[in-house]
């Protein structure tokens, strides 16, 4: 029997750690990124293109929101991996721990912990949505700083940014105008409820630019608070 020398427990022991910190990273990162998307929700001023779009499928298809969300998150997890195909990381098909769980998670976040929170001024409502923006940014970040897996729609955009030499923000915000048109049109031609307003032009504006601008000072608070190398 071979044994294991004192080299090889304290690289075992090392990687085990390294493990736990990015188990850490990512539950931290969904946290707060699923609050922020419930919170974005109950401001009630619109929402971001993307969850717009979801919102009004699940008003098409008859469902929960978080349960359209599966569906929107399972449709690019499988685009990824149909771009990627032998390239596709195997860790990432953890994602769909991302777009069940997290269905189910925000379902819970709007309909119990944040059921009957609401504020009467429309500016408080605005600062909100606009504050949870950001908050959403950073939970996605965190979530790429895990390296166990990333939410699909991200995913999808970073395999596709370097294909066609732009940053990964920079065709998140390319992804939001696509989504922006195709809800405007489903609304308009099916005559559903409206999701757009004020808080769809604020995510249009400030999420993907975000997430080329915060990715550093993420990775830096990551390193500060000790849970990366």
């Amino acid at each position: 029997m071979k044994k294991v020398t004192n080299e090889q427990k304290k690289a075992s022991a090392l990687a085990v750690k390294k493990y736990i910190k990015q188990w850490i990273i990512f539950i931290l990162g969904a946290l707060v990124l699923y609050n922020g998307i419930a919170l974005m929700v109950v401001a009630n001023v619109g929402m971001s293109p993307y969850d717009a779009f979801t919102k009004t499928l699940s008003e098409i298809i008859g469902i929960q929101y978080g349960t359209a969300g599966m569906i929107t998150g399972g449709t690019f997890f499988l685009l990824n991996i149909l771009i990627l195909r032998k390239k596709f990381p195997l860790r990432e098909l953890a994602q769909v721990v991302i777009f069940i769980g997290g269905g189910f998670f925000i379902n819970f976040l709007v309909g119990v912990v944040y059921q009957g929170l609401s504020f009467d001024s429309l500016w408080v409502n605005i600062a909100l949505f606009t504050l949870m923006t950001v908050v959403v940014d950073f939970g996605c970040l965190i979530i790429f700083e895990a390296r166990l897996m990333t939410t699909p729609l991200e995913s999808f955009c970073a395999t596709i940014a370097p294909r066609i030499h732009l940053t990964l923000g920079t065709v998140r915000w390319i992804a939001d105008g696509i989504f922006l048109v195709v809800t405007l049109v489903l609304i308009l031609l099916l005559d559903l409820p409206w999701a757009l307003s004020f808080g769809t032009v604020i995510s249009l504006a400030l999420f993907g630019p975000l997430l080329d601008l915060l990715r550093k000072p993420t990775s830096a608070l990551i390193r500060w608070l000790k849970l990366k190398d």
